[in-house]
């Protein structure tokens, strides 16, 4: 009498029967759809690693070099109306004032490579000889995400890397 095989077992050569298998052979690697969703996986975790590189980057950039250039540039222009107080009553505009963009050329040092850091900006001198308000911003070419903005509030000075 031949033996049928029941659910999960199949019938060896012998006659025998063995436990049911849904490989008939064994696995030595991976499927090509396996490795391509792998790949796929990686390649969008690297590019949402570079994108944030680059972003984390250009603040380092801006953060070493146009935030120190910025603060150089607004204590100068403070220096600058502490020491000529009550003969210079009048805002003060980077873009149109020579001596300003003097002031701020001289405090600050150039960045190395090829980085220019451009100085925009008033301020407001008072009759006291302290800033009375106004916002210094310095901008590194071919950088767009981040700037570093110096402001006079209340006669306190803040410096931080903000974005545009």
């Amino acid at each position: 009498m031949a033996k049928y095989p029941t659910d999960g077992e199949i019938i060896n050569k012998k006659g025998g029967s063995a436990p049911f298998s849904f490989m008939p052979y064994p696995s030595k690697g991976f499927t090509l759809l396996e490795l391509m969703i792998v790949i796929g996986i990686i390649a969008l975790l690297a590019s949402l690693a570079i994108a944030n590189y680059q972003k984390f980057r250009q603040k380092a950039v801006v953060a070493s070099y146009a935030l120190p250039s910025v603060r150089g540039c607004a204590l100068g222009l403070a220096s600058f109306c502490a020491e000529y107080r009550g003969e210079f009553n009048e805002t003060i505009d980077l873009s149109t004032c020579s001596t300003a963009r003097n002031i701020c050329n001289n405090n600050t040092q150039p960045p190395p490579g090829n980085y220019s850091i451009i100085f925009n900006g008033t301020l407001t001198c008072s009759q006291s000889g302290h800033v009375a308000n106004g916002t210094i911003i310095g901008k590194i070419e071919n950088i767009n995400l981040y700037q570093a903005v110096c402001t006079f509030e209340n006669r306190t000075l803040k410096c931080d890397v903000k974005a545009q």
